[in-house]
């Protein structure tokens, strides 16, 4: 839309539909006038007049120079010079725009929401242009003042007498007998309700004489550093499953048997490497001759006996010498 040197755009109402008139007859239309009527703004709308058929949906713009559809397939001026005045209707969201050429009746018809709205910047903007400010001014005036007389009035105060009898309340002693039936009809519902409820089955596989084995959390160990890690517990069943124990199969003591217990595997006894001396023989081939040299102690003789043991040998030699010359002599002396 291009705008005219100097043109001022009111406002842009992006949802309007074109309406136009089907042929001359279009029977009774609303005047043309500078009134903004708001009779009919809160009633749900009601369908277009015979012979006025709505023609396609666009985009409305109101300047201080003319009111402007822009649509899809066409675009409708209507210059305020043109125009004779708007026209809206009384019953329905519409608006006329008849011009002074004669020409088809054709109009704007806008959603209820902005209907008062789009009425009085197109109102006023056609007053302005033809320079009759003032006139419209005068009814929006006339329009408040009919308004504040047809104030609605505040109701009367309703009096205690005046409550219906549902709401009556005021003994206090009607109170607590209710209160008191109420609680009465819970507490017979909670009795019924327990009694209805079939005793709790005790659950199969779950022992309740012991404490059932709980695994702590993870955390720091409070034994010292020598102690083992404990290992993790096995998975427990569930206590709703019966798991049946599985068969244990007791074998027949057999007197004299030589088969193992299964709580003491037997240790395979592992036969010992025999002995070997230095030089690689076999103990039962061991060489019984004169010890190497290498064997003996360096203070040993040729022997291989050491000196000490040839004095304690020479000792005793003297020492029996004694005492076969002490029998000797005794012998004589006999």
């Amino acid at each position: 839309m291009r705008l005219r040197p100097g043109e001022v755009v009111h406002r842009v109402f992006p949802v309007v539909e074109l309406v136009e008139a089907v042929s001359g007859n279009i029977g009774r239309l609303p005047v043309p006038g500078l009134a903004v009527d708001l009779a009919g703004i809160d009633e749900p709308p009601r369908p277009l007049p015979p012979g006025i058929r709505a023609v396609e949906v666009g985009s409305g713009v109101v300047t201080d120079r003319r009111v402007v559809f822009l649509g899809r397939h066409r675009q409708r001026d209507w210059w305020f010079e043109e125009l004779i005045a708007p026209a809206h209707h009384r019953r329905s969201p519409l608006t006329l725009l008849p011009t002074v050429d004669g020409s088809l009746v054709a109009g704007l018809l806008v959603s209820r929401p902005v209907t008062l709205t789009f009425r009085f910047h197109l109102t006023l903007a056609f007053a302005d242009g033809l320079g009759n400010r003032d006139a419209v001014a005068a009814c929006l005036d006339e329009l408040v003042a009919t308004h504040q007389r047809t104030r609605p009035t505040a109701p009367p105060v309703a009096r205690p007498e005046q409550a219906p009898v549902r709401a009556r309340l005021s003994d206090r002693r009607g109170v607590s007998a209710v209160a008191a039936v109420a609680a009465s009809v819970v507490t017979a519902l909670a009795v019924a309700v327990g009694v209805a409820l079939p005793p709790a089955a005790p659950m199969v596989g779950l022992d309740r004489s012991e404490p059932s084995d709980v695994p702590s959390p993870p955390g720091p160990s409070s034994s010292g550093p020598g102690s083992r890690p404990v290992p993790p517990a096995s998975p427990q069943p569930d206590p709703t499953t019966v798991v049946p124990p599985p068969a244990v199969v007791v074998p027949t003591v057999v007197e004299g048997s030589t088969v193992p217990s299964p709580v003491d595997p037997p240790i395979p006894h592992r036969a010992e490497p025999p002995n070997r001396s230095r030089d690689g023989r076999e103990p039962s081939r061991r060489h019984h001759g004169p010890k190497r040299s290498s064997d003996r102690s360096p203070s040993a003789g040729q022997d291989g006996r050491s000196p000490r043991w040839a004095k304690d040998r020479d000792r005793a030699a003297a020492t029996g010498d004694r005492g076969n010359r002490g029998r000797d002599r005794a012998a004589n002396l006999s």
